[in-house]
């Protein structure tokens, strides 16, 4: 058996591990929820966009991914999903990169 002789600097983050398409991982808050979503490949190659949301004090939470038709739509349910979080009293922590600001 052989042991490795040098040790991982780093574990890879959250974003990296989910791997997420270009323009990256978006996320908002209040003062106790949040909510995040990007867009990834699932296990059949289908562009999907992946949201995950719930209470900052609790373990529970949801997940929910749509196969979206190609990468202009997975961005318009993006920016609509800034629109309606906005609304609802959200906050923008994690801007996106690459995409438009509304």
């Amino acid at each position: 058996m052989t042991v490795p002789t040098s040790t991982p600097t780093a574990l890879p983050s959250a974003a990296q591990a989910m791997d997420p398409m270009p323009g990256g991982m978006w996320r908002w808050e209040t003062a106790t929820r949040y909510y995040m979503a990007w867009m990834q490949r699932n296990l059949w190659g289908e562009l999907e966009l992946a949201r995950v949301w719930g209470g900052k004090a609790s373990a529970q939470g949801r997940v929910r991914f749509d196969v979206v038709a190609d990468d202009t739509q997975g961005q318009r349910l993006l920016l609509r999903l800034q629109r309606q979080r906005q609304r609802r009293g959200y906050v923008r922590v994690l801007p996106p990169p690459d995409l438009p600001q509304s």
